[in-house]
């Protein structure tokens, strides 16, 4: 299993518990809330472990947010006495800061010749450029973080299907002028805009699109 794929495994395996207990918790099997109330930074710390996972070069800024996680659940366990309030701001801006000087903030824009896309950004971001010209499509996804998907240089055979999922992120995809681009899906908060014209040729590629935008956002343009 790559990197990229134990990163969503964990982000969606997470989310999935998180939401089980709570409907554990309204229907009274379980008192869920008090647990949750106790131990929610977890989450973070999880999503941070995730985010360094699927992404390990852009470390940074999920090992900053691991780091606040761990303060964050020690104080909640009385272990440590912290004013969380007054320490998330400054380990951001420290965040940023070296992100900045350390050219960590984003992935350098990289070009592959594979013909299926797997790309997980999370508390990141990646810059990606596909050359295939035999694109098949593939599985595109932003948590947090922002995907930049260059498909321009890149070719398909006659149809190819990309799935796209947006949670409070960004999923940037640019297309050639001579494919043809239909998209679909679910927005939750959130939504997909198409750029991209109709090709004059009525054989031209065809990208279908599925996106699911939940408090994110899609842009497909040329």
């Amino acid at each position: 299993m790559s990197n990229t794929s134990l990163s969503r495994n964990i982000w969606g395996v997470g989310i999935l518990l998180l939401g089980v207990g709570f409907l554990l918790d309204a229907l009274n099997v379980i008192e869920f809330n008090n647990f949750a109330a106790t131990w929610w930074p977890s989450l973070i710390i999880i999503g941070g472990l995730g985010a360094l996972l699927g992404n390990p070069r852009n470390w940074l800024l999920p090992l900053g947010f691991t780091a606040v996680g761990v303060v964050m659940q020690l104080n909640q366990l009385d272990v440590v006495d912290v004013n969380i309030g007054a320490l998330i701001w400054p380990v951001i801006v420290i965040a940023v800061g070296l992100s900045l000087l350390l050219r960590q903030g984003f992935n350098r824009p990289n070009t592959t010749t594979e013909d299926t896309s797997d790309l997980f950004a999370a508390l990141a971001g990646i810059d990606n450029k596909v050359t295939s010209q035999s694109y098949k499509g593939g599985k595109v996804s932003a948590v947090m973080g922002g995907v930049s998907l260059d498909l321009r240089k890149a070719d398909i055979k006659d149809v190819a299907q990309l799935d796209l999922f947006a949670f409070w992120g960004g999923v940037e995809v640019k297309v050639p002028e001579t494919w043809r681009v239909n998209v679909s899906g679910t927005p939750l908060l959130g939504g997909w805009d198409n750029k991209v014209g109709k090709p004059e040729n009525k054989k031209a590629p065809v990208l279908n699109i599925n996106a699911t935008c939940i408090m994110g956002g899609v842009d497909i343009k040329n």
